[in-house]
């Protein structure tokens, strides 16, 4: 009885709580016992703290927090790598919608292993690599060395897939399946993007190569272009060139394209949505400016139909069973992640600066020291 009542003292209580139990009840020897022993108990303690990159809604940085527990539809990863995607940044900013009690942990995917499940969760996922979504609405996100979520939020990775690559499975693929779902539902013949030299982007021009999807594709740096067109890109033209509007104008009157995919906003956005054939629909699924849609003219929603819509992934009604098969394949290939380079959690401020000033590079992933190789710059 003693021995179960100190255990629950010790591991919840202050310091002070534990003397004035001892004490209370004449115990000052084993006070002294348990004070004695305070450094064996304290590295016990330290194996269910975990390091993780934490932000207060001002900063970010790296802390120590509680190792987390899966509840009964969850399970518990050891995370190997979790990228930095613009929604992250965006989260970082108080941009973004999802809202957390601060201070909270960001990275909204990553890969790793099952080393532990709730007790309704899928148990065959134990012991097994997976890629994995965070429970966004109720976890610590992946940029930590373990994170729970629901088990239902995991791809099992088929063997030819690597823990680096797995660690973008989720944001940038899925959204690119559902792209080209849209593309399939309208018939669009051809398209626009912009941030086509973006993870993203590359992966939409591989996909729609393969459909036989003609793409105009918008970039900032005229040094990206001839990648793009390595890749399969039909078009690729350079948003700061002076003669972008104009160029872009012809080969909308040429191709016709009946839909784009604006990641930038702001008044690129109006300039890709005036560029569309009537009946036209842009999807803007990002901002990457950080200002509002504009320039927009208003005579070409009225008289010639054309449309702008929101759009946000929602993994939930994504992943079925097939499209989880067609995930494991397309990662090996279209949907396949390069990665620029990988930053320990202690050089997140390194790895944050980095990302912004060489997005276009490559992904960036954020590790547990120890997980994957050192940054290659």
């Amino acid at each position: 009885y003693l021995a179960v009542h100190l255990w629950k003292v010790f591991f919840f209580q202050a310091e002070d709580g534990i003397r004035d139990f001892c004490l209370s009840r004449g115990l000052g020897d084993v006070y002294k016992r348990q004070v004695s022993t305070q450094s064996t108990w304290g590295k016990l303690m330290e194996k269910e703290a975990i390091t993780a990159v934490v932000f207060d809604g001002k900063s970010i940085g790296v802390k120590s927090i509680p190792k987390p527990v899966p509840a009964k539809d969850e399970v518990l990863i050891r995370v190997a790598a979790s990228p930095i995607n613009p929604s992250d940044v965006a989260y970082c900013r108080g941009l973004y919608p999802v809202r957390k009690p601060l201070p909270a942990v960001p990275g909204f995917e990553g890969s790793g292993v099952v080393v532990g499940v709730g007790a309704e969760a899928n148990a065959a996922l134990l012991n097994k690599r997976v890629a994995f979504f965070s429970s966004v609405d109720r976890s610590p996100g992946a940029w930590a060395e373990f994170v729970t979520t629901r088990a239902s939020y995991c791809l099992a990775l088929d063997d030819a897939i690597d823990l680096q690559s797995a660690a973008c499975s989720f944001v940038n693929p899925l959204t690119v399946m559902c792209m080209m779902q849209k593309i399939r539902d309208g018939k669009h013949k051809a398209i626009i993007q912009t941030a086509s030299a973006s993870a993203l982007g590359r992966m939409l021009i591989r996909a729609c190569r393969d459909k036989g999807v003609k793409t105009i594709n918008i970039i900032r740096k005229a040094d990206q272009r001839e990648e793009l067109l390595r890749e399969g890109a039909d078009h690729v033209l350079v948003s700061t060139a002076p003669d972008f509007e104009a160029n872009l104008v012809k080969l909308a009157r040429e191709l016709k394209p009946t839909c784009a995919f604006d990641a930038v906003s702001g008044p690129l956005a109006g300039i890709v949505i005036n560029a569309l054939a009537a009946r036209g629909v842009c999807y803007v699924y990002g901002s990457l400016s950080f200002t509002p849609a504009s320039g927009i003219n208003p005579a070409d929603l009225i008289f010639k139909n054309k449309q702008i819509q929101g759009y946000w992934l929602g993994i939930d009604d994504l992943l079925s069973e097939d499209n989880r098969r067609e995930l494991n394949l397309a990662l090996r290939s279209t949907l396949k992640s390069h990665i620029a380079a990988t930053f320990p959690h202690d050089r997140i401020q390194e790895a944050l600066e980095y990302h912004e000033a060489n997005s276009s590079k490559g992904k960036i992933l954020i590790v547990p020291k120890g997980t994957l190789p050192s940054p290659k710059l």
